[in-house]
């Protein structure tokens, strides 16, 4: 026959001595937090990334187009060569800009460059746009020059030199649109640097030099819904002057730009961060 139930594991706990409610019980199940393990070894470096490159060669007119037209080859730049070989062609990415019937390529419809925020509406008959996109680029981190003879307008005895600016983004690419769509193009500004310092004589204090701003962010919206974002390259890292001694430690350079953009629209068919400062813009051609 059936045997009499026992008490519950939280009964017993009370029959122990302990109080407190079921939750109590159920806490005191739970040990010590362990110490924390050892950390693990690093990865290895990733490989570098590979460029892409584009070639437009002139489309007889035929079965791509019927009024002739450009034919546009994109590839990864296996070997390093800075040239689309045909082995590097990706053939699933070609495309063709056909001539209309009065032979005028598409993409000369049309250009247009704003240097400040914008907006462009699709006219009638236009169905792709190219660009070319300049993102900006961080300003220079503050220069530190350490002076102590007071004979000598304080000659220079040590100099920290600030780190440069994160370099711009250049993206150029194609966007598949409608007759009516908007377009708007939201130009960033470069981030400004620092002034260089000359520190009174005799300083032995500590310093730590500025960073330079952050360029902004520019993007291209179409109807309102973000497609393509330029992160501006990141302000130099400013220089610093320890304690008690004339010699300086380099500033760190900023992070370059970047772009995030949909897999669909746009088509990214270049990309590439420049050495140069330059203003942010957009060419549009049509």
């Amino acid at each position: 026959m059936n045997g009499i139930n026992g008490i519950s594991a939280y009964e017993v706990w009370l029959n122990l001595g302990n109080n407190g409610t079921e939750a109590d019980f159920i806490s005191s199940l739970t040990g010590p937090q362990g110490p924390t393990g050892v950390n693990g070894s690093d990865g290895a470096n990733g490989v570098n990334g590979i460029n892409t490159l584009i070639n437009t060669i002139t489309e007889p007119a035929g079965a791509n187009c019927t009024n002739g037209g450009t034919k546009i080859e994109v590839g990864l730049d296996t070997n390093n060569n800075n040239v689309l070989d045909n082995e590097e062609i990706n053939n699933s990415s070609t495309k063709f800009i056909c001539n209309g019937v009065n032979n005028n390529l598409l993409i000369n419809h049309g250009i247009y460059s704003y240097t400040t925020s914008s907006e462009f509406i699709v006219p009638s008959g236009v169905n792709l746009l190219y660009f070319d996109f300049y993102g900006t680029s961080g300003g220079r981190g503050e220069t530190i020059y350490v002076r102590n003879n007071p004979y000598n307008n304080c000659g220079t005895t040590g100099v920290g030199n600030g780190g440069s600016g994160g370099a711009n983004i250049n993206v150029k690419g194609q966007i598949y649109v409608n007759e009516g769509d908007i377009l708007n193009f939201d130009i960033g500004i470069n981030g400004s640097g620092r002034d260089v310092n000359f520190l009174p004589c005799n300083f032995d204090g500590e310093y730590l030099g500025l960073n330079g701003f952050d360029g902004s962010v520019s993007s291209i919206r179409l109807n309102n819904n973000i497609i393509l974002t330029l992160i501006g390259g990141k302000g130099g890292i400013g220089s610093y002057k320890p304690n008690m001694t004339q010699v300086c430690v380099n500033g760190i350079n900023g992070v370059n730009g970047q772009a995030t953009y949909l897999e669909t629209d746009p088509i990214v068919l270049f990309s590439t961060n420049l050495d140069s400062n330059f203003t942010s813009k957009i060419t549009v051609k049509y």
